[in-house]
């Protein structure tokens, strides 16, 4: 059994951790533990990257071309992203918007969203709820938010996109929107 010390060494090391422990644990696809542990092993590299010029400009226009499409749809009361990661994009997305759109994250992993909290408050961001949660048991009442989105989350769950999508339908009461790759 390797230890977490170990698993942040080859983290270090440019090894693809989801790859590394789908092959020690014989599965094909990833499990939640190795998506959270993947995901915690890296927390803070999203905000890292956003130091950078070309990844923070492209990150605005992003969440810019994002806002604009759930106005196209609809003058949300309330936004959810799904697997919010450290709410890089969550934030523009709530700019964009305005204060007046009740704004909420969850994602699997803890770290993720500890980071998540204080990029909000370092981007002045308010009126936003983040929650540790599941793509398979989102933490939210059925038809709660106008508007639920994923930016890349299901993604890393291949093999469980038709039950998440029943999930995040359960909890969209106008629309939900996909932005993922493929």
């Amino acid at each position: 059994m390797i230890t977490p010390r170990e698993l942040k060494e080859l983290y270090k090391q440019g090894e693809n951790i989801s790859a590394w422990l789908r092959r020690e644990e014989g599965v094909a696809h990833n499990t939640r533990e190795i998506i959270e542990v993947a995901y915690d092993l890296q927390s803070g590299s999203y905000v890292s990257a956003m130091d950078d010029p070309t990844i923070s400009a492209h990150k605005r226009e992003y969440a810019i071309e994002i806002s604009k499409l759930i106005r196209s749809l609809c003058e949300p009361e309330s936004i959810l992203e799904a697997g919010v990661g450290e709410a890089t994009t969550l934030s523009g997305v709530v700019k964009a918007l305005g204060s007046t759109v009740a704004s909420y994250g969850f994602d699997l992993s803890w770290s993720r969203v500890a980071v998540a909290r204080e990029w909000l408050e370092n981007q002045d961001v308010q009126n936003t709820v983040l929650c540790t949660g599941d793509l398979l048991n989102a933490p939210f009442a059925s038809n709660s938010i106008d508007v639920v989105y994923t930016s890349h989350s299901i993604e890393p769950n291949g093999g469980s996109e038709e039950a998440i999508l029943r999930e995040l339908y359960r909890v969209a009461k106008r629309y939900l929107v996909l932005l993922e790759p493929g």
